[in-house]
């Protein structure tokens, strides 16, 4: 099926928008640790990430359990 150039914006600026509510989401969250919430505010990743495809990284690592982020950033550590 082709969605078309329109159909694409249309689609790249909804992932935008719910990327923005989550991140405002998490923002607002006094049930997370300070810590945490001022990394999302202040890293490009996070709060001021405006690239689609750097906002879909974001959300693919927010899916991951804390068990699941650990391994992958010891095997990063390992080829360094």
């Amino acid at each position: 099926m082709e969605i078309g150039i329109n159909g694409a914006y249309e689609i790249l600026f909804a992932i935008g928008e719910k990327y923005s509510a989550r991140i405002y989401e998490l923002l607002d969250n006094e049930e997370l640790p300070l810590f945490l919430r001022e990394h999302y505010s202040e890293s490009p990743h996070w709060y001021t990430n405006g690239e689609w495809n750097t906002m879909l990284d974001t959300l693919i690592w927010m899916s991951y359990t804390d068990n699941e982020k650990k391994k992958l950033l010891d095997e990063e550590l390992d080829t360094i």
